[in-house]
């Protein structure tokens, strides 16, 4: 496949994903992560991870103990995952917008569709956190 053609299908694969996202305006179930007990997620986050194939960021987020800890602290946190052409992206944790960031996880490689992916992180009551997408909050 030529790099055109390479290129061409990760936009159209961005842009299916970003309309799919868009249908999600609030969440009608709460997954439980199955080995994060305290960490759930949202039917946006879970297709969002279905249509790119993003398991392992679902995983990234809800295992590593900073973002947990950031969104206890602070009550919420914004999360965006930005991919490049180059199917690098960098994951970014801050507590408002242009504030320097919380965490911060550079992912050499990455078959996630190229765009900025953001998500909400909120702390849950339980000690844990939930993940959704901005129009599930």
């Amino acid at each position: 496949m030529s790099e055109t053609m390479f290129d061409d299908a990760r936009k159209q694969a961005s842009n299916q994903l970003s309309t799919a996202l868009a249908h999600h305006t609030g969440s009608e179930h709460l997954y439980v992560h199955a080995f994060a007990k305290s960490m759930d997620y949202t039917d946006g986050v879970r297709c969002f991870a279905d249509l790119a194939g993003a398991w392992w960021l679902i995983d990234h987020l809800l295992f590593d103990p900073r973002y947990k800890r950031a969104a206890l602290e602070h009550n919420i946190v914004f999360l965006s995952v930005a991919v490049d052409e180059r199917a690098r992206a960098m994951i970014e944790c801050v507590r408002d917008t242009g504030e320097y960031p919380l965490v911060r996880h550079h992912v050499r490689y990455t078959d996630c569709p190229v765009g900025v992916w953001r998500f909400y992180l909120q702390a849950n009551g339980r000690g844990g956190a939930t993940l959704m997408l901005p129009s599930e909050y």
